[in-house]
């Protein structure tokens, strides 16, 4: 790339900006002290960025424990070790709600500047995403949703889902050709009617969420634009349970819960010697150790069982299960959080699970 291309990439102003952002954020962490004070000039600020390690302290910092660093190559570094780094950023980065589309560990390896500067942006931006009052399922769910770029990004669960907009959006994504924008009201409303289009819009949501055979109980749009929140988060859950599934779809066609489950109990059979008896309930799941003879099942050698907890107590499930979700997202992204394996929470553990699954079967996820 000339330098008249990289100049073109991105605002030198929001370069600086950025830099003394990050210089203060990361200011006395031992582990790039190396890299910092960042210069302002030049490519400085993406040379910093090469092994992935600013990258995902940057996530840490925005969103606390997103990543738990002992998962994370900070010696000895190879290019393969690099991309792993980098592959964590990216799918961290996704499980917090970035729009990465379009951006691999490459472009992040290869010190690409303007998707680079795109991701920092992104990182720097989720943070003011955070709503204390929510639920972790709720979390989860706008995280997802945003990191599949929907517009404009959720910030306020049921408020911003009233319109009907996002959950259109999420129906077309999924299920491409699936919507008639003809359709569709789209702002600005209060010169249309206001609330009936708004409702209109969550009439046709649950129109497609019956053409694709969700369960859908026996209601209207308004319930949505009223932010009822068990049939808003019902229709969320099985738009990310459709997602995962058909990430599937490459290798096998018409993927069930069942099957992943066979799927992981038939792995861990045959790698480990025991099954999950009881499904995603079995109580072996709340020490993550399955999910770690899962990935070791699926990729000899890809678990450090050193950073493994044996004891059963809480305290050590919890750190395994954070520990499980960062080696995870070395492979593919997952939207779970760690108590959602300690609490053995069917929905993200069947995330989890598909996950590890497309990773096995070699299914490519956007």
């Amino acid at each position: 790339m000339s330098k008249s291309d990289v100049q073109q990439s991105y605002s030198e102003e929001e370069k600086i900006a950025f830099v003394d952002w990050i210089n203060k954020c990361l200011e006395g962490d031992l582990d790039v002290k190396n890299k910092l004070p960042i210069s302002a000039a030049g490519e400085a600020l993406f040379k910093a960025c090469h092994d992935g390690i600013l990258l995902c302290k940057l996530i840490n910092r925005s969103i606390p424990d997103t990543i738990d660093e002992r998962v994370l190559n900070k010696t000895n570094l190879s290019h393969f070790k690099f991309v792993e780094n980098q592959t964590l950023c990216i799918n961290s980065a996704k499980a917090v709600g970035c729009n990465v589309v379009n951006i691999g560990y490459t472009d992040l390896v290869e010190g690409s500047p303007h998707l680079l500067m795109r991701l920092i942006s992104q990182i720097k931006f989720v943070a003011k995403l955070e709503v204390p009052e929510e639920s972790r399922e709720e979390k989860s769910f706008r995280n997802w949703m945003n990191s599949l770029g929907v517009d404009p990004n959720v910030h306020s669960f049921y408020d911003d889902l009233r319109d009907g907009l996002v959950l259109i959006q999420l129906f077309d994504k999924i299920f491409p050709g699936l919507v008639d924008q003809k359709k569709v009201n789209y702002p600005p409303f209060e010169a249309q009617g206001g609330e009936q289009k708004k409702i209109e819009n969550c009439n046709y949501a649950l129109q497609l969420a019956k053409e694709v055979k969700f369960s859908v109980v026996e209601t209207d749009g308004k319930n949505i634009y009223d932010k009822n929140k068990d049939l808003t988060l019902s229709i969320v859950w099985q738009l990310m349970r459709a997602y995962n599934l058909q990430q599937l779809s490459g290798a096998n066609k018409n993927i069930s819960d069942i099957d992943i489950l066979n799927w992981a109990s038939q792995k861990l059979q045959g790698a480990k010697g025991y099954q999950l008896e009881q499904g995603f309930k079995d109580p072996k799941l709340k020490s993550a150790i399955p999910i770690f003879d899962l990935m070791d099942a699926i990729r000899s050698g890809f678990v450090d069982y050193e950073i493994v907890y044996q004891d059963a107590d809480e305290v050590s499930y919890l750190e395994n299960a954070k520990a499980a979700l960062s080696l995870i997202r070395k492979l593919d992204a997952v939207f779970a959080f760690p108590e959602d394996i300690v609490e053995l929470k069917e929905k993200m553990l069947l995330t989890i699970f598909a996950s590890l699954m497309a990773v096995d079967v070699g299914v490519s996820k956007s």
